[in-house]
C-alpha cells in the first residue's frame, strides 16, 4: 500500500528496479516520459480498471504475462514511442479480450485492420504517426469501436469508410488530409470532428447513421455538398447538437435547413 511516486523524476537517463514480490498490485501505471525502453509487465497486477500512462518514451521491449493476466486494466497508453512495433503489443487472449482501450499513434503500428482483427473488444482506438503511409483500403468493422481518433498522417487518404460499427460515436481526423468519409449503417453514429482538413471534399452517411455533432470548418466542400450536410443534420431530427461548416470559400445557401437547425438550439 505504499506509493511508488516517480512524477517529479528529472534524471535522463532509465529507471530500473527490481521486485522481489510475488507481484506488484497497484492501480495504474503513469511513467510518462521517463526514458524507459523496456517494460516488464509480469511483475504487476494493476486492481483497478484504468489505462496505463507509457507515451514519450522508447519502449523497445515489452514483456507481458504473470500476474498481469489478472490485471482488470482496460488499456495501455504507448503514444509517442516511436519505435513501438505491433509485435510489442500483448498476444495473450485473456489480456487482448480485456483491452478495451489502445493509444498506438507517434509509433511504428499502422494496421488498423490487424488490430480490429485482433482486439475485437476496443472501445477506443488512437493511430496514425508522421513517418509512415497509412492505407485505408476496405471498411473499417469494429463491433464494439466507439471512438477512433487518426491523428498526426501526412499522407493523402482518398476514403474512409465505416461499414456496420454498431457501437461508433466519434470519429476524429482532426489536421489531416482525408478526402472522403462514408457513415454506413453505424446506429449510434454522433459526432465527427474534421477541422482543418482543407482536402476534404465528401461527407455521406447511408443507412441507420446519423449525425449530431459535425465540426468541419475549414474544408473544401462544394455550396452542394455543404447543403446536403444540413440537410442530413436536419434529417436526422437531433435537437441542440453542433454544427460547424465554414462560409467560406463555398457559402451554404440551405437557408431553411439553417433556420431548422438554429430553431432546435
Amino acid at each position: 500500500n505504499q506509493i511508488f511516486d516517480l512524477s517529479n523524476n528529472r534524471i535522463g537517463e532509465e529507471i530500473g528496479f527490481f521486485l522481489s514480490t510475488k507481484e506488484f498490485s497497484c492501480t495504474y501505471i503513469n511513467l510518462v516520459s521517463k526514458n524507459f525502453t523496456m517494460i516488464d509487465f509480469s511483475r504487476f497486477r494493476c486492481t483497478w480498471s484504468s489505462v496505463n500512462q507509457l507515451q514519450n518514451n522508447d519502449i523497445t521491449t515489452c514483456i507481458w504475462g504473470g500476474s498481469h493476466l489478472l490485471t482488470s486494466s482496460v488499456g495501455y497508453v504507448f503514444s509517442d514511442n516511436i519505435n513501438f512495433t505491433t509485435a510489442m503489443l500483448p498476444t495473450d487472449p485473456e489480456q487482448i479480450n480485456k483491452c478495451s482501450v489502445l493509444n498506438i499513434a507517434g509509433t511504428k503500428v499502422t494496421d488498423i485492420y490487424f488490430l480490429l482483427n485482433n482486439f475485437q473488444n476496443l472501445r477506443e482506438l488512437y493511430i496514425g504517426n508522421s513517418f509512415d503511409n497509412f492505407t485505408f483500403s476496405s471498411p473499417i468493422t469494429g463491433s464494439n469501436l466507439a471512438k477512433l481518433i487518426i491523428r498526426q498522417v501526412q499522407n493523402n487518404i482518398s476514403h474512409l469508410n465505416f461499414v456496420d460499427c454498431p457501437m461508433m460515436n466519434y470519429i476524429e481526423i482532426y489536421t489531416i488530409k482525408v478526402l472522403n468519409i462514408t457513415i454506413n449503417n453505424c446506429p449510434l453514429f454522433a459526432n465527427i470532428n474534421a477541422w482543418n482538413n482543407p482536402q476534404l471534399k465528401d461527407i455521406n452517411r447511408i443507412g441507420t447513421s446519423k449525425l449530431n455533432s459535425l465540426n468541419v470548418g475549414s474544408n473544401s466542400f462544394t455550396t452542394v455538398i455543404k447543403d446536403k450536410l444540413i440537410d442530413y443534420c436536419v434529417a436526422d431530427g437531433i435537437g441542440n447538437g453542433y454544427l460547424a461548416i465554414g462560409k467560406t470559400p463555398n457559402p451554404p445557401t440551405n437557408i431553411a435547413g439553417l433556420a431548422t437547425l438554429h430553431a432546435r438550439g
